[in-house]
């Protein structure tokens, strides 16, 4: 079984975006991720659980927008690299 400190340090520093990310399994997997050191590129109709900082791209954005959704990952690449 793999070591969990192992998995985290695999984690550490990747990107990954989460939608559905102000409350339910969105908001927890968010918490999560953050846990282990990831970069993250949160999205939901309201305003995500996770505040912005230096990991953690935070917006209201409903994916069915797709403009809104096209800049937000405009925004997250010119942030963190590719998703």
């Amino acid at each position: 079984m793999e070591d969990v400190k192992h998995g985290a340090d695999r984690a550490e520093g990747k990107v990954a975006c989460v939608t559905g990310a102000s409350r339910g399994l969105g908001a927890g997997l968010a918490e999560r991720f953050a846990e282990r050191g990831m970069k993250l590129v949160l999205c939901s109709r309201s305003e995500p659980a996770l505040p912005e900082s230096d990991a953690v791209l935070s917006r209201a954005v409903d994916v069915r927008d797709e403009l809104g959704l096209e800049a937000l990952v405009d925004e997250a690449e010119g942030r963190f690299g590719a998703i």
